[in-house]
């Protein structure tokens, strides 16, 4: 198309124009606002599946490490699904954090991607922060 061939947007008033794939002129700002409601349509069932899929992938590695159905505390034995977390056996969880780029949910699928690397054990939130701050669990009577 020739740039005089280009009219402003009737809706924005706007000469920022680009041609798409089947050579039709299109206003950038009217696109930039379709793919917005787009994605405001779509965003419920993208955050449910996202969802989805992280509680999926953090039951699958908490009963792989628990060596369980049902995963477990392996200092005190807690079996409340929602006290329990990922650890790093020897510590360092930040070092691993930082090498690998992630973090939270995240990390639960790069164990499985990795076929569950023995660095990792499950822990309540609870002797997770014991360990984390004192290097040993109040549970553990030979500290």
């Amino acid at each position: 198309m020739k740039p005089t061939e280009i009219k402003n947007c009737k809706r924005h008033g706007s000469t920022e124009h680009y041609i798409d794939s089947e050579n039709h002129l299109r206003c950038r700002l009217c696109e930039r606002e379709r793919g917005k409601r787009a994605d405001t349509k779509h965003r419920e069932k993208r955050y449910a599946k996202q969802k989805e899929n992280r509680d999926k992938w953090r039951k699958l590695t908490l009963q792989h490490y628990s060596e369980n159905e049902i995963p477990f505390c392996s200092c005190c034995k807690e079996t409340i699904y929602e006290f329990l977390a990922l650890d790093h056996v020897e510590g360092k969880g930040n070092e691993h954090r930082k090498e690998v780029g992630l973090g939270g949910a995240r990390m639960y699928k790069w164990a499985i991607d990795n076929d569950y690397p023995p660095i990792f054990r499950v822990l309540c939130h609870n002797c997770n922060q014991s360990y984390g701050l004192y290097g040993y669990c109040p549970h553990n009577k030979n500290h």
